[in-house]
């Protein structure tokens, strides 16, 4: 399968990434202590596969760009737990 160097900066700009978080629980008293995030693609494309989404990303040079993205869905999970 050919990927096309621009398509992983379209996923990006047209907020295509998901993130879904699953909560990290303390095993000494149960408490929530953090969160593991697992960042996806558009389903049906390369981009589906974690790995497939931040090699391309590293290898095209926007993993700054990918980051960001990831951050700013991080920042509207924490509002939304407060």
């Amino acid at each position: 399968m050919v990927i096309q160097t621009s398509q992983i900066n379209e996923i990006i700009i047209q907020e295509q990434i998901t993130a879904h978080y699953q909560p990290i629980f303390s095993l000494h008293n149960g408490e929530i202590i953090g969160y593991e995030a697992l960042s996806r693609g558009p389903i049906n494309t390369p981009y589906h596969s974690p790995i497939a989404l931040i090699e391309t990303a590293e290898a095209e040079g926007c993993m700054w760009e990918l980051e960001y993205t990831l951050s700013e869905l991080m920042d509207e999970v924490i509002k939304g737990i407060k």
